[in-house]
């Protein structure tokens, strides 16, 4: 039983130029690398472009433990109409708030719902 000996890898060695090839090559290209063109640069100052028109920033209004719809929901829209209602006089209730939502897809109990929390958030009994 004998050990195989591995062979050696041969090591690469670069290829010696030959006098011709020194010969044709200029000696400043071997010597001197190529010179890159200079480039100034000016740094102007870029605007910051406008945000677009963010969302006002909504706070809750809170009165008697109940937190006020935001406006643009179903809820708000009631209760902007029964905010409308009790400016004109007229008794704020589900019934008289109906007729504002005629066409609009939203259920009468949310109408009676929303009716409750506007009475309690305004404190009429």
């Amino acid at each position: 039983m004998s050990k195989s000996k591995a062979k050696p890898a041969a090591k690469s060695v670069p290829k010696a130029k030959s006098k011709q090839e020194e010969v044709a090559a200029p000696a400043s290209e071997a010597t001197t690398p190529a010179a890159e063109p200079m480039v100034a640069t000016v740094e102007t100052p870029v605007a910051a472009p406008e945000a677009p028109a963010a969302k006002e920033a909504v706070i809750a209004v809170e009165q008697n433990s109940i937190k006020r719809p935001a406006a643009e929901t179903l809820c708000g829209r009631v209760w902007k109409a029964l905010d409308d209602l009790r400016a004109t006089g007229v008794d704020a209730t589900a019934k008289n708030a109906a007729p504002a939502f005629e066409g609009v897809a939203i259920a009468a109990a949310t109408i009676r719902t929303q009716t409750q929390r506007w009475r309690k958030f305004n404190g009429i009994a």
